[in-house]
């Protein structure tokens, strides 16, 4: 499992806005457990190449591989980033 660092910072960007609620719903097939109780508002977003800031992702723990396989295989490009201490990663 590749999970989102606990207590870091991290963010899931899509390139069309459209597909913010589908990844939420991919989300939820994921782990709806971790979804329901621990996923952090604004934590998708589209990626507008302008060193967007990354969130706070608190207890927020889901396999980032399984999420990113999931969605390509429904054709939806998405780039999770999640790191320690920086919300500024770029």
């Amino acid at each position: 499992m590749n999970p989102f660092i606990k207590k870091g910072y991290g963010r899931v960007f899509v390139t069309d806005e459209s597909h913010i609620e589908k990844v939420k719903e991919a989300m939820k097939e994921v782990d709806a457990y971790e979804f329901i109780g621990y996923f952090p508002q604004d934590l998708v977003t589209l990626f507008a190449g302008n060193g967007q800031d990354l969130i706070y992702t608190h207890k927020f723990e889901m396999d980032i591989d399984k999420l990113t396989e999931l969605c390509w295989t429904r054709g939806i490009w998405i780039w999770c980033v999640s790191q320690h201490n920086d919300p500024f990663p770029y």
